[in-house]
């Protein structure tokens, strides 16, 4: 298994000292997240030897998502306070100081810059670009963790779950509401399968 090649522990610890905590900070909650979201993708693809495919799609969905819906891509490109225009000055001086960087990482780093920026092109573009560069990465990839549990486990809890429903406790409301009562019924039939 190839190594992955923007494995960086300096620039890992550097994102983490420097621009981690600023988007948290920020009062416009909607761009503080999608720039959490975007700081994500960087620090993943310099702090570890095999990064995780599966949290950097959910990263660049969470971007995308945003800004596709109206409301939260208009409260992402709005006006900042003050405070907040300090904030996204300091983090494009720090994000545009990091040099030397793979394409990929620049990409990113990219991505970051115009989020604080606040540049619809130039987010669009650059997610794009990012997206394309992941995708011809030679970086491995985990398999998605399995929700499936061991099949002495699930049958342990249909047995639970079918005993609860058959005597519930008295301090359990869930024989006294229909939906409930409509909801346990089925989980019953279900389970008797």
């Amino acid at each position: 298994m190839p190594d992955n090649p923007d494995y960086n522990r300096e620039l890992y610890e550097w994102q983490d000292r420097t621009v981690e905590t600023i988007p948290k900070d920020m009062d416009n909650r909607d761009l503080g997240f999608v720039l959490e979201a975007a700081g994500d993708i960087f620090r993943e693809l310099t702090g570890r030897q095999w990064p995780d495919g599966y949290y950097i799609g959910e990263k660049v969905g969470r971007i995308e998502k945003t800004l596709r819906h109206p409301i939260d891509r208009q409260e992402v490109l709005a006006s900042l306070s003050d405070e907040d225009q300090d904030r996204v000055d300091e983090l494009k001086t720090k994000w545009f100081s990091v040099k030397n960087l793979s394409t990929r990482l620049t990409a990113a780093r990219n991505l970051n810059i115009a989020l604080a920026d606040q540049n619809e092109q130039a987010i669009w573009f650059n997610l794009r670009r990012f997206k394309e560069m992941w995708a011809s990465g030679r970086v491995n990839r985990r398999p998605p963790e399995t929700r499936r549990r061991p099949v002495a486990v699930r049958s342990h809890l249909r047995r639970r779950v079918a005993d609860h429903l058959k005597h519930p406790p008295g301090a359990c409301l869930c024989h006294r509401s229909r939906t409930a009562d409509r909801v346990r019924r089925g989980l019953a039939r279900r389970l008797r399968r």
